[in-house]
């Protein structure tokens, strides 16, 4: 999605920072272990991640990090939506 977006909306620079942000990222790990490995720490995951979990362990996400990473997605696509919108106006 980065690469597209700087091919795409070259001039979006909060946009691209945002989407820089190391807990997005954490997010899309945490995202991926739900997905393929439902919620179930492995080896992998530690490694790229560094969290302080026992591989087996479920992972569990808190109301405040659910709150966080809902705030940062939102504010992703509110950003998102300003650049396609100034890009459809200022061609």
């Amino acid at each position: 999605m980065k690469t597209v977006i700087r091919v795409l909306l070259p001039k979006a620079d909060k946009l691209k920072q945002l989407l820089e942000q190391k807990d997005l990222w954490i997010l899309n790990q945490r995202r991926h272990l739900i997905v393929h490995r439902r919620g179930t720490v492995d080896r992998d995951y530690i490694d790229r991640t560094g969290d302080a979990l026992d591989v087996g362990a479920q992972l569990m996400i808190s109301p405040s990090d659910l709150e966080h990473y809902l705030t940062l997605v939102v504010e992703i696509g509110v950003e998102l939506l300003n650049e396609t919108s100034r890009s459809y106006q200022n061609p």
